[in-house]
C-alpha cells in the first residue's frame, strides 16, 4: 500500500504515513501513485525492527524537526506535529506546538490544551506548569491545584513543595493550600529531606527548617551538609570534619571523618585519609578503610574499588563480588557490565557471568533492556543477550523512568519508552 500524498510505502496497520504524516483512510489504493518531480524524502525515516514482547512507545525525530510516535510494530500511531515532547509519565506526555505546551495520552489525543509556556512531566499525579513566567502545578485532568503565581517552586516530596513568590518563601500542599510561610530572611534553600525538613543556607552556614511549621529545628552552624535525612541521619560537617546528626539536630556519630555520605541500606561510606570504609547507624565499621573509591547501593549492592580493581558488596558489608573488574556499572534488574581487557560484559548477583565480554560499552538494563556498543555503534540488546535493535546508533541517553535517547550520525534522535 502507498500514501496517496506523497507515495511513501505504508504498513497495513498504519494510521499515518511515516514520511509525510498524512492520515490513511480506507479510501487508500494498492497501487502506487505515477512519479512526479516531487522530492520523496523516504530516506530520512528511520527503519526500526522491534522484537520485543513489553509494549514500548517509540518518539523520532526526523530532520525536519517535528515528532511522532511509532509503536512496537514501527506503525506511526502519532504523526510528526510537535516541535518538543517530553516523555510519558502516568499515562501522559507534554508536547510544544506553536510555541505552547499541552498534553496527549498514549493515543495522541490532546487532553490538556496548548496553552503552558513549559510544562513538565507528571510525578505522583501532578507537573509544573509556567505562564508568563510564574510557576504552578496541574494535575492530570487539566485543573490548576497551585495557581501560576510563583517565582519558584521546588518538585513535590512526601506532599509538600517549596515556593517563592517575590520575597516570601513558603509551602503548599498537593491541594495548593498554604502551610505556614517561613519569612525569615535566608540565602537559599535546597531540598526536602524525606523527614519533612528542608536545608536551608545563610551567610554560607548550614540549618534545617520544619516544613510544617516553618520553623528553623537545627541551627545555622554546619559548613556543609547532605541534603537528606537518612535511616534518621544526616551527615553534617563542622571545623573540616564529618559526622551524623539526628533529625533533632543531636550529634549521634562524632565528628571525625574526612569525607562522609548518606546512609543506604543501614550503611554509609566514611573516609579516612585516602581509603573509604563503610560504618552502621550506631558508627561502627563494619567494612575497614581499604576502599579506594566507593559507589551508592543500587538493587542491594554497591560497587568499590581496591588496587585499581573494581567488585561489590552486599547491604551486609560483605563482599560478594570480588575485586577482579576494571571497570563496572550499578546493579540494575539483577544484572551489573563489567569490564576486563577493554571489553564488557554482564554478570548476575552471584559474580556469574551471564553475557560474554564482547562490547565496547554497556548502559545498565531498564525494563529489561540495555543499550550496548560495538565498533562505533550503539544498539539494543535484551537480557538473553538477543540484539533487538540493529548498531545504528553513534550516541545515546541513558534511561530515565524508562526512557532511553539515542542518536544517529546524522543527528536524528529515537527515544524507547518502556511501558510495564
Amino acid at each position: 500500500m502507498y500514501c496517496k500524498k506523497c507515495g511513501q510505502e505504508i504498513k497495513k496497520d498504519d494510521l499515518f504515513c511515516c514520511n509525510c504524516g498524512n492520515k490513511i483512510n480506507n479510501e487508500i489504493k494498492n497501487t502506487k501513485p505515477k512519479k512526479t518531480k516531487k522530492l520523496n524524502i523516504s530516506f530520512l525515516v528511520l527503519p526500526l525492527i522491534l522484537l520485543v514482547i513489553a509494549f514500548i512507545t517509540i518518539r523520532i525525530y526526523p530532520n525536519y524537526n517535528k515528532y511522532g510516535f511509532i509503536n512496537t510494530s514501527g506503525n506511526l500511531i502519532i504523526p510528526y506535529e510537535y516541535d518538543d515532547v517530553n516523555r510519558f509519565s502516568d499515562g501522559l506526555a507534554s508536547v510544544k506546538k506553536d510555541n505552547k505546551w499541552g498534553f496527549i495520552n498514549t493515543s495522541g489525543e490532546l487532553v490538556i490544551p496548548h496553552e503552558y509556556d513549559y510544562a513538565g512531566t507528571f510525578i505522583n499525579g501532578l507537573a509544573s506548569v509556567e505562564k508568563d513566567d510564574k510557576y504552578g502545578f496541574i494535575n492530570k485532568f487539566g485543573d490548576l491545584v497551585v495557581p501560576c503565581i510563583y517565582d519558584e517552586t521546588s518538585d513535590y516530596l512526601d506532599g509538600y513543595a517549596f515556593v517563592k513568590k517575590d520575597d516570601e518563601h513558603g509551602f503548599v500542599d498537593t491541594k495548593g493550600k498554604i502551610i505556614k510561610p517561613y519569612t525569615e530572611d535566608f540565602d537559599s534553600s535546597c531540598k526536602f529531606t524525606t523527614s519533612g525538613l528542608l536545608r536551608v543556607e545563610k551567610n554560607n552556614k548550614y540549618g534545617f527548617i520544619n516544613i510544617n511549621s516553618g520553623k528553623l529545628v537545627i541551627p545555622y552552624i554546619y559548613d556543609d551538609t547532605e541534603f537528606t535525612f537518612s535511616n534518621g541521619l544526616a551527615s553534617v560537617k563542622k571545623d573540616n570534619k564529618w559526622g551524623f546528626i539526628n533529625t533533632s539536630g543531636k550529634l549521634v556519630i562524632p565528628y571525625e571523618y574526612d569525607a562522609a555520605d548518606s546512609f543506604d541500606n543501614e550503611l554509609a561510606s566514611v573516609k579516612k585519609g585516602n581509603k573509604w570504609g563503610f560504618i552502621n547507624t550506631s558508627g561502627k565499621l563494619v567494612i575497614p578503610y581499604e576502599c579506594d573509591t566507593v559507589n551508592e547501593f543500587s538493587d542491594g549492592f554497591a560497587s568499590v574499588k581496591k588496587d585499581n580493581k573494581w567488585g561489590f558488596i552486599n547491604a551486609s558489608g560483605k563482599l560478594v563480588v570480588p575485586y577482579e573488574y576494571d571497570n563496572v556499572h550499578e546493579f540494575s534488574g539483577g544484572l551489573a557490565s563489567v569490564e576486563k581487557d577493554n571489553k564488557w560484559g554482564f554478570i548476575d548477583t552471584s559474580g556469574k557471568l551471564v553475557i560474554h565480554y564482547e562490547y565496547q560499552d554497556t548502559s545498565n538494563f531498564h525494563n529489561g533492556f540495555s543499550m550496548v556498543k560495538k565498533g562505533t555503534k550503539w544498539g539494543l540488546i535484551n537480557t538473553s543477550n538477543e540484539l533487538v535493535i540493529t548498531y545504528q546508533y553513534s550516541h545515546f541517553k541513558d534511561f530515565s523512568e524508562g526512557l532511553v535517547a539515542i542518536q544517529r550520525k546524522d543527528n536524528n534522535w529515537l527515544n524507547l519508552i518502556f511501558k510495564k
